[in-house]
């Protein structure tokens, strides 16, 4: 069973919907399958149904070698297919950055121009040196969380002719969160259309491109 949760960072906790069209707001998570209310609003088991503006959480994938892994992510271009949407780091004080570009930072010629700013989010391989700098060090962090996207213009590419009708114009992101908790590091895997869409043949095809991505990285995991 796969989960949803509210895209907006307008409320820290997340927003949930049950199979009944029942919502509220609290903590939650994705256990063996059953999606169950931790904190908060109609705390307990239930179901979830997807709605338009909410991303959906497919797969989780456990990283065998971290280290190796935050070289590929950190250390080289492997992951330079991707736009940072959020980044948090926790080493000596907790580091917030948010990828969506800054309008006023940019003058109006810079903002429309597509060479200067071709997406709604910086490109990871220009903050990924930042987050390195945040991160090394003698002492392993306590924890981070970095939400990447595909780039919008490799998604063509992941909707194979023949094996979906949905076009690229439709999805709103193929997302990869990549979260530490101090003692593991997970993948999960999302997507996010602009309209609320039954057809899960993108989410298919999208994990599926990610296993394939790792594994030609030479980066081990187990699924969760």
């Amino acid at each position: 069973m796969a989960g949803f949760e509210w895209i907006s960072l307008k409320n820290k906790r997340d927003r949930w919907v049950d199979r009944q069209g029942k919502s509220g707001w609290g903590k939650w998570l994705l256990l063996g399958g059953v999606f169950i209310i931790i904190e908060g609003n109609g705390a307990g088991v239930g179901g979830l149904r997807a709605e338009a503006g909410w991303r959906e959480i497919m797969i989780a994938l456990q990283v065998k070698e971290v280290k190796s892994f935050m070289g590929k992510l950190l250390g080289s271009s492997c992951f330079d297919s991707f736009l940072l949407e959020e980044a948090t780091i926790s080493t000596y004080n907790t580091f917030h950055i948010d990828g969506h570009m800054n309008r006023d930072f940019f003058s109006s010629e810079e903002w429309d121009d597509p060479e200067l700013r071709p997406d709604d989010f910086s490109a990871w391989k220009n903050v990924r040196p930042l987050c390195f700098d945040l991160i090394k060090g003698k002492k392993t962090p306590s924890g981070f969380k970095f939400i990447l996207h595909l780039m919008p213009r490799f998604i063509p590419g992941i909707l194979k002719a023949g094996e979906t009708d949905i076009t690229a114009d439709q999805v709103k992101a193929l997302v990869l969160t990549c979260k530490y908790d101090g003692s593991g590091l997970t993948l999960v895997t999302g997507t996010a259309f602009h309209t609320f869409i039954m057809d899960k043949s993108v989410d298919v095809l999208w994990d599926r491109t990610v296993r394939t991505f790792l594994t030609k990285k030479g980066i081990g995991f187990d699924e969760l």
